[in-house]
């Protein structure tokens, strides 16, 4: 996968955790998914729908709960990253209905952030960040080896 190989160089490159798990499912759509063609507004403004629902749940309700580990049934850590988790999927859903960008790989993006994994706004920067370059590696891969500007 080109796209994946150009964000894992700059990532490696520039110290960066450009990948993570849902740039994975962005990258085939974009890759594989012939029928379709995606604008920056569906792909960008889907994982930005991902990371305010992420990042609003665990900043109201998750912290300072991280999933690092297995956790105990009926635990009080368990039991709070599940309702952030719920709320972050409700919130991401919520949003990328009103603004019209469905793209269900943002998601694994809530819950990357909404579990803890990678919960500081820093990191939500990096994570937009990735889908941006990965969405200018489809962009450049149409103009060059399709002839057109168009997805």
């Amino acid at each position: 996968m080109l796209f994946m190989a150009v964000v894992g160089f700059i990532a490696w490159s520039a110290d960066a955790i450009l990948i993570f798990p849902s740039l994975g499912p962005t990258a085939y759509l974009l890759a594989y998914d012939k029928g379709v063609s995606y604008s920056a507004g569906v792909v960008i403004g889907g994982h930005c729908c991902g990371i305010a629902g992420g990042l609003v749940s665990y900043t109201l309700v998750v912290e300072p709960y991280i999933l690092s580990g297995l956790i105990d049934a009926f635990s009080v850590a368990g039991g709070w990253l599940a309702m952030g988790a719920v709320i972050s999927l409700g919130i991401t859903v919520f949003l990328m209905l009103l603004f019209q960008v469905s793209h269900p790989p943002a998601c694994a993006t809530t819950l990357i952030i909404s579990l803890g994994i990678l919960p500081a706004w820093g990191d939500s920067i990096v994570i937009l960040a990735g889908v941006t370059v990965l969405y200018l590696c489809y962009r450049v891969y149409h103009r060059l080896a399709r002839g057109t500007n168009e997805p």
